[in-house]
């Protein structure tokens, strides 16, 4: 009986030293609402920077520690949605810090404002922050395609220093999120601030070439073609999956069912895979995959419409000798459920 209670005792006991309501719970480390939290350890203490919930606020949050368990809220100078404002941030709030110490011994903050990236700079964790005299560094460019440019993080790569960074599709629709990641390369003005971002589509020479060095039969100037069931509009053709380019997709007629997409390679070819890059590589898809020498008899090469595939890019093993290929899709899976942004073919 004693035994039983014992270990009646450790299961009830292990059975709530995870519950989201228990005395003494370490998380959430702050009291109340923030978002997109940063950390900066300096001088024995540790510095929460942060976004106010909800939705931002007209300044960042930010909260010191000397033991990470009790903090106490700071009042920062800078940023404020005041003096963050331009022509195309809008009523946008501060949003997303990031702060780190550079090389100078400064400590340098980067925030979200709308649709551009702010900086400033400070010889303390807590400040006073004067803002960057390039501030701010990227911005919406409508005439270049690029809308509301921001959330981004820095790194270094081969002794050359970048900008990741979202920006929405092009073309961009109102009140969407479709939001793609993109690199561009940062310089610097002779006194170290860092010069405004001019965001581009080709991206530096770190993000291109992606098939270099593999024989994609379906890449450009291989004289491949594609064609399709139909296309939603002007911009989503089925060539689109051919381009070698993340921005660009192949979309169907939203209310079709039984969307199907063809490749003609130009000639017979020795087959080994196809790489799909489709708009969601967290999503299932079901589809057949099949191969023709002529474009009228076909055999099937991959079946996924009772177990749908999922991941990017997804491999499709179909050693064969066509020079057609074509996917289709379930009578159930409707056009505005698809799209496809690559089709490589090895």
């Amino acid at each position: 009986m004693k035994l039983w209670l014992a270990l009646f005792t450790v299961a009830v006991n292990a059975g709530t030293t995870n519950q989201w309501d228990m005395p003494h719970a370490g998380n959430p480390i702050l009291p109340g609402y923030y978002a997109d939290p940063t950390v900066l350890a300096e001088g024995g203490k540790h510095y929460v920077y942060a976004t106010l919930e909800p939705w931002g606020g007209t300044m960042l949050g930010c909260w010191e520690s000397s033991d990470f368990k009790n903090w106490t809220y700071r009042v920062l100078n800078w940023p404020t949605k005041q003096a963050c404002t331009s022509p195309t941030s809008k009523q946008a709030n501060v949003w997303a810090p990031s702060v780190v110490r550079g090389v100078d011994g400064r400590f340098h903050m980067f925030i979200s404002v709308g649709s551009e990236i702010w900086t400033g700079v400070a010889d303390h964790p807590l400040g006073p922050f004067k803002e960057g005299g390039t501030s701010p560094i990227l911005v919406t460019d409508r005439e270049r395609n690029v809308v509301s440019p921001g959330h981004h993080g820095f790194f270094r790569e081969a002794e050359r220093d970048y900008i990741v960074y979202h920006r929405h599709r092009v073309p961009f629709v109102e009140d969407s999120a479709f939001h793609q990641v993109c690199i561009d390369e940062l310089r610097f003005t002779a006194d170290r601030w860092i010069e405004k971002v001019v965001p581009t589509h080709r991206g530096p020479a770190l993000v291109q070439g992606r098939t270099s060095g593999r024989d994609n039969l379906a890449g450009p100037g291989r004289g491949a073609s594609a064609t399709a069931s139909s296309s939603s509009s002007k911009l989503t053709l089925p060539e689109r999956v051919l381009d070698d380019n993340y921005a660009t997709r192949w979309a169907p007629n939203p209310e079709e069912v039984g969307s199907w997409i063809q490749l003609d390679l130009g000639a017979e070819r020795s087959l080994h895979r196809s790489e799909l890059r489709f708009e969601y590589a967290w999503k299932t898809y079901s589809f057949l995959l099949e191969a023709s020498l002529d474009g009228n008899a076909w055999q099937a090469s991959a079946d996924h419409r009772a177990k749908p595939a999922t991941g990017s890019p997804l491999a499709i093993l179909h050693p064969s000798t066509a020079r057609y290929l074509r996917i289709t899709f379930p009578e159930t899976t409707q056009g505005r459920d698809l799209a496809v942004l690559e089709w490589a073919v090895f």
